[in-house]
C-alpha cells in the first residue's frame, strides 16, 4: 500500500506535466525531450520520496518495535522484581513467625518449668506443714499417754496408800499388838506386806540400797 506523500508527489508531478506550455513553433522533439526530462525528474523525486518514506516507514517501525521490546523487557523486570519482593516479603515474614514460634515456645517452657518449681515448692511446704501437724499430734499424743500414765501411776500410790492406811491399826497400842516394835514416832518398825516400806531399824542412813533418788516429783 502506497504512501500518501507518495500519491501526492505523483499528482504532482502528473499536473506539472500536463501544465507546460510551448510555443506553437517549438520543434515537437524539442517538446518530447522537454516532457520526458520532467517526467524523468518527477520520477526520480518520486522515487527518492517513496525511498524516504519507505525508510521512514521502517525507521517507524523499528522504533516502535524497539520501543515495545523495551516495554516488554520494563514489564518482565518489574514483573520479576515484584515477584522478587513478594518472595523475600513472604520469607521475612516466614522467618518472623518462626523466631515468634520460638520465643513463645520458649516462654511457654520457662513459665512450665517456673510452674513445676512453684508447684513443688507448695507440696514441700504442704509436706513439711503435714510432718510438723503430725509431730505436733505425736508430741502431744505422748504428753498425753505420759499424763496418763502419770495419772495412773499416783491413783495406784494413793490407793495403795489408803489401803496401806485401811489395814494400818489406829492406835500405838495396836501397833505394838501388830508387831512388838515401833519408831521413836509411833510406827510400825516392820515392813509391809508387800515390800514397798523397808523395816526402820534406827540404822540406815540416806537412800535405802536398791533404790534411786531422783528429786521431788510425780511417783
Amino acid at each position: 500500500m502506497l504512501d500518501k506523500n507518495i500519491i501526492y508527489a505523483m499528482i504532482c508531478s502528473i499536473a506539472l506535466v500536463s501544465c507546460s506550455t510551448f510555443d506553437e513553433d517549438t520543434p515537437a522533439d524539442e517538446v518530447k525531450a522537454v516532457q520526458q526530462e520532467k517526467a524523468a525528474k518527477s520520477k526520480k523525486i518520486n522515487t527518492e520520496k517513496a525511498a524516504k518514506a519507505e525508510k521512514e516507514k521502517t525507521a517507524k517501525t523499528e522504533r516502535d518495535k524497539a520501543k515495545k521490546s523495551a516495554k516488554a523487557e520494563k514489564d518482565k523486570a518489574k514483573i520479576a522484581a515484584i515477584a522478587e519482593k513478594d518472595k523475600a516479603e513472604k520469607a521475612a515474614r516466614a522467618e518472623k513467625d518462626k523466631v515468634e514460634k520460638a520465643a513463645k515456645a520458649e516462654k511457654d517452657k520457662a513459665e512450665k518449668t517456673v510452674k513445676a518449681e512453684k508447684d513443688k515448692a507448695e507440696k514441700a511446704a504442704q509436706a513439711k506443714i503435714a510432718e510438723h501437724k503430725a509431730a505436733d499430734l505425736a508430741k502431744q499424743e505422748k504428753a498425753k499417754s505420759e499424763t496418763a500414765a502419770r495419772v495412773a501411776r499416783l491413783q495406784a500410790a494413793k490407793a495403795a496408800a489408803a489401803a496401806e492406811r485401811a489395814a494400818a491399826p489406829t492406835s500405838t497400842t495396836a501397833i505394838k499388838k501388830h508387831s512388838g516394835k515401833t519408831t521413836p514416832l509411833g510406827a510400825d518398825a516392820s515392813s509391809n506386806s508387800v515390800g514397798t516400806i523397808p523395816s526402820w531399824s534406827g540404822k540406815m542412813l540416806g537412800v535405802p540400797k536398791g533404790l534411786r533418788y531422783g528429786g521431788s516429783g510425780d511417783v
